[in-house]
């Protein structure tokens, strides 16, 4: 099958593309973008290269390049639009000429080349607003109501999608509210749902990854950490490595050597590398758990997977292989420098405080100094018994 995918560039429509080869990788994709302020090419750097991909650059109100990129295509996704209230209400006719004239240059292209399926991406915003502790809830049989030039443009785009003659009418699809579910509370299954997410991180020896997302990647990163306030935990700068039940962290700063460790113990058949740069930490039945998360360090190394929390260690390159035990109050202080608070919230930030509090009293915590070699697993497994 053969999909034209409008604003390939965009955030949802990248997005979207990574999703699509992932699970149909003999499908081909065009992907027809003008690359305005919205669209950026970095976002498909990885699969510029993917003999499924092609990239046009173009004008949806551009008879001729739609026509075009429109050849033998089975499938249209038509994400490309002008976004944004506050600029649809200083330049409103550009949104009149790439949301409604750019629609409907695409739905007369179609019709023409007989596609098969023609799918409309749209907003919520076409149906205005609810009032403030309104009960009423919208749906997709709810009446328009846009309140912007943005919102009616696209509502006009919804209608042109909606009332174009088509031999099938079952085949016009109008998505008009897009969600994306994250299961942020839920972490002992997985931070992200991996079919919305952009960047592929493979781990090398398992067939395990995170897909990242491109924007939303540091806004999910913030939401943690404002739920692990709530609910006990903190995010912190450390490698992750889980060895049969339990779990050890390496805490440092950059240029500390969390990704040298992690790659030390990645060749290691009993450990499993959960992260190497962002370590998620939470109480749970009395003790400490640390989980992986999808923002990987310089290792590249991102893994779905927790352990109970055994010992934390504060790493340093050195000339050799030393361990010092750290008291709960130098330890408090340590974590806290490499642990990311919620500073929009004081709460939530004393939150967090008194949680590392805990943790540094709950758990065993050391200095290590270590060379730049393997020596550094042998040394700690004679150490620990791990």
């Amino acid at each position: 099958m053969k999909l034209l995918v409008t604003g390939g560039a965009g955030f949802i429509g990248s997005n979207f593309i990574y999703y699509w080869l992932k699970n149909h990788p003999d499908d081909d994709i065009v992907n027809l973008d003008n690359l305005t302020y919205a669209g950026n090419l970095e976002n498909l750097r990885s699969i510029q290269n993917n003999p499924h991909y092609r990239f046009i650059k173009g004008d949806i109100c551009n008879v001729d390049v739609v026509t075009s990129a429109m050849h033998a295509v089975d499938v249209v996704v038509h994400f490309a639009a002008e976004s944004h209230v506050d600029r649809s209400i200083l330049s409103p006719s550009i949104f009149v000429m790439s949301n409604v004239v750019g629609t409907q240059t695409l739905l007369d292209a179609a019709l023409k080349q007989k596609v098969k399926r023609f799918h409309h991406i749209s907003t919520d915003e076409v149906y205005g607003t609810l009032r403030l502790g309104s009960r009423e809830k919208f749906n997709e049989d709810s009446s328009y109501y846009p309140r912007s030039p943005y919102s009616a443009t696209k509502a006009a785009s919804d209608h042109l999608v909606r009332r174009r003659k088509h031999p099938d009418p079952a085949r016009k699809r109008v998505l008009s509210k897009a969600k994306i579910s994250l299961d942020l509370r839920n972490i002992d299954y997985c931070f992200l749902a991996p079919d919305y997410m952009g960047t592929r991180i493979d781990n090398r020896d398992t067939k395990d990854y995170w897909l990242l997302p491109r924007l939303a990647n540091p806004l999910i990163k913030y939401l943690l950490i404002n739920v692990l306030g709530q609910e006990g935990g903190c995010l912190a700068h450390a490698a992750g490595i889980k060895i049969k039940d339990t779990a050890l962290a390496f805490v440092g700063p950059s240029e500390s050597g969390k990704s040298t460790m992690a790659g030390f113990f990645s060749v290691c058949q009993d450990a499993l590398v959960l992260t190497d740069e962002n370590l998620a930490i939470r109480r749970k039945g009395g003790g400490f758990f640390a989980y992986g998360t999808p923002w990987p360090g310089g290792a590249r190394v991102a893994r779905q997977g927790s352990a109970v929390l055994k010992r934390v260690f504060f790493i340093s390159h050195g000339k050799a292989n030393i361990i010092r035990p750290v008291s709960a109050s130098e330890a408090f202080k340590k974590i806290i420098a490499q642990s990311m608070l919620s500073c929009w919230d004081g709460a939530l930030a004393n939150s967090t405080i008194d949680f590392i509090r805990g943790l540094s009293k709950g758990v065993e915590c050391f200095d290590l100094e270590f060379v730049n070699d393997k020596s550094v697993v042998t040394f700690l497994r004679n150490n620990f018994g791990i």
